[in-house]
């Protein structure tokens, strides 16, 4: 069984930003991930937990991609997503699905190093897509 939810991130990424997409799409399908996954974790683990599960991605994930250094910005009793937002759309296309892959690969590493990753699935399972599902099958010939 995969320890890992990196393919589903991808494949979910993916499939929400569409063909051709922008920064701009590519920050606001991360966002719609987030909070997803947010609807998903805040009964079990309260705003505050989920501030500050969010809180602790962004700043494992600054180690990669520096600029992503937001944490001390965000509020501590809730999750707030615009400024991430915001600044996955002034990269490039390139980065900001590079580091939104990141900061939800980091999140949800973080996720499973707390609870594991049955009960991470359990939680998060219909966040995420199928990494099959993400590419449309096309009819042979």
């Amino acid at each position: 069984m995969e320890q890992t939810f990196s393919p589903r991130i991808s494949a979910t990424l993916i499939h929400r930003m569409g063909k051709g997409a922008t920064a701009s799409h590519i920050a606001d399908a991360v966002v719609v991930v987030f909070q997803d996954i947010e609807a998903s974790l805040t009964p079990v683990v309260g705003p505050g937990g989920m501030a500050a599960l969010y809180q602790r991605s962004l700043y494992l994930a600054k180690t990669t991609f520096d600029w992503i250094d937001i944490s001390a910005e965000l509020p501590t009793s809730h999750v707030e997503f615009s400024t991430l937002r915001a600044l996955l759309a002034q990269q490039s296309e390139e980065a900001a699905l590079a580091s939104g892959i990141e900061v939800l690969e980091t999140f949800s590493r973080l996720l499973v190093s707390l609870i594991g990753f049955s009960l991470a699935q359990q939680l998060l399972g219909a966040v995420w897509i199928q990494p099959t599902a993400a590419s449309p099958v096309q009819d042979a010939p």
